[in-house]
């Protein structure tokens, strides 16, 4: 086998997905005429050693790895056993998390040949053609051991010049719970500093950030998703599916009705940001199969907003949610509750705006994580501590300390009957909604009230609400509680959203 593409058992998200950034690398590498394998361990359930044993039946000429920071030592551990196996084999990891840490990640250790940084359709094609077939070609935005990283900006291409993605997993994925996932644009014209998009796509050539695929060209990869899956929904994950200002609500709008007149009939969810969801467009893809939103909102709070460099008022969070509501669409509103400089005061502002959406988040307490190439990372660069896969930091105000400890502990305590409550009908998804109600409200009742009454006492409080919650349900018939998969390989904990990632002693 030429190239094996393969994603490690590390659980970093809470529902089965498609390996979406494999199945692009396995299209163009076919493409050219490379074998290509992609193995899933996560999505497959497959053990540290059965991963080893599917690859032990291969003679690997380069093996390709996506790294993500959550897990990273992991992977790093499992890929040190690939090389013990397979000595001659080739590895190379990419991604957001491998291109702006490949320096870091090359002085922590040897067990990576090279690290493509950007978009890796064209690198690592260009790479696995000279170490697989002897060719002499230019090897730009491929950083090999013993280099130093960088960045040439010349891998910003069209991408209706992609083959579309291989689908050689999507059946397992649906079979999983999934949703089929496409993408109709890369990257997002804003900036926020939190995030790691604008500087991966721009430091690719792309002045804009954000580059959009031809409508027809989308259009051709739905209609044979449809007829070759036999798909009703899909999922749009661009970063933004809305492109920058009037012209990108007018591609939005342009892509509904060409997508209605296709008559494709499958429903769809998209992801963008508040300042795009905007009447005209969110009705048109209404109209054209749109039932879902997710809106990175993040926080309500004028000090938030601005340290995040959102470019939006806060205005616009509570007008993109009526709009939302207007047309009856499902929404996800990501919010990032806690940062380094986060007060009781905006806490409570945030959970106010989430009461008046009617939104209860699984997790209330998504504290902000700090990624390599990041500009946010810079600015907290004095307060941040810890390796460079697991950033963590101090809150600046105590008060914050002591609520979020006690939110945690709270919450902790609820996963059990979550995990029973995952495992119900339509009764237990309701009871869940109350769950995660109880967990907001207990955040904010932290929040309003440290300091005025014993702390023990508020969560005997509140844990006596989630065994009422408990028992309605155990007289109701709901399953017994099954151990929760930790995103760490092989280990059993609570979910990883709900980990005390960050160390908030003083």
């Amino acid at each position: 086998m030429d190239v094996v593409l393969v994603q490690p058992n590390i659980v970093w998200a809470y529902d089965p997905f498609e390996h979406l950034g494999l199945a692009y690398l396995a299209a163009a590498l076919r493409a050219d005429g490379f074998s290509v394998d992609i193995i899933d361990g996560l999505l497959g359930e497959l053990t540290t050693d059965q991963l080893l044993d599917e690859l032990g039946r291969r003679d690997i000429g380069v093996l390709g790895v996506t790294l993500i920071s959550h897990g990273y030592p992991q992977t790093v551990s499992f890929l040190e056993r690939v090389r013990q196996a397979h000595p001659g084999t080739r590895i190379v990891a990419g991604g957001h998390f491998a291109t702006f840490a490949a320096d870091k990640i090359h002085a922590h250790t040897d067990v990576f040949d090279a690290i493509v940084l950007g978009e890796g359709e064209r690198p690592f094609l260009h790479y696995c053609r000279n170490v697989l077939r002897g060719a002499v070609e230019c090897l730009d935005d491929v950083c090999e051991r013993g280099e130093k990283a960088r960045r040439t900006g010349r891998s910003g291409y069209d991408l209706d010049e992609l083959p579309n993605p291989a689908r050689d997993l999507l059946s397992l994925a649906l079979r999983r719970g999934a949703q089929a996932s496409v993408t109709s644009s890369r990257g997002c014209y804003a900036r926020c500093a939190f995030c790691s998009v604008p500087n991966f796509y721009r430091a690719g050539g792309v002045a804009a950030g954000w580059r959009p695929r031809s409508i027809p060209h989308v259009l051709a990869e739905l209609a044979e998703l449809h007829d070759r899956f036999r798909l009703s929904h899909f999922m749009f994950v661009d970063d933004n599916f809305i492109g920058p200002g009037k012209a990108g609500r007018q591609r939005a709008i342009e892509f509904a009705a060409a997508y209605k007149a296709a008559g494709i009939p499958m429903t769809f969810h998209i992801d963008c940001r508040a300042v795009d969801v905007d009447e005209e467009v969110i009705a048109a893809l209404h109209d054209a199969g749109l039932r879902s939103v997710f809106v990175g909102v993040e926080s309500v709070t004028a000090e938030d907003l601005l340290a995040y460099r959102k470019g939006v008022r806060a205005a616009k969070n509570w007008a993109a949610v009526e709009i939302l509501e207007r047309y009856e669409l499902r929404k996800t509103l990501s919010m990032i509750m806690f940062n380094p400089e986060t007060t009781p005061d905006a806490v409570l502002q945030n959970i106010a705006f989430l009461r008046w959406a009617e939104y209860y988040p699984r997790n209330p307490l998504s504290i902000l994580n700090l990624y390599e190439g990041t500009d946010l990372l810079e600015r907290y660069r004095a307060q941040v501590r810890g390796p460079f896969w697991d950033y963590r930091f101090n809150f600046a105000c105590p008060q914050t300390r002591v609520v979020y400890e006690e939110a945690m502990s709270f919450c902790k305590g609820t996963l059990a009957l979550e995990r029973r409550l995952s495992r119900g009908d339509e009764a237990a998804a309701r009871a869940r909604t109350v769950l995660y109600r109880l967990r907001l409200g207990h955040l904010e009742d932290v929040a309003a009230h440290h300091g005025t009454e014993p702390a023990g006492e508020r969560l005997a409080r509140w844990r006596g609400r989630v065994d009422v919650l408990d028992s309605t349900m155990t007289a109701a018939g709901a399953p017994p509680a099954v151990p929760e998969r930790r995103y760490l390989t092989g280990s059993f904990d609570e979910p990883a959203d709900l980990r005390d990632e960050t160390d908030v002693s003083s």
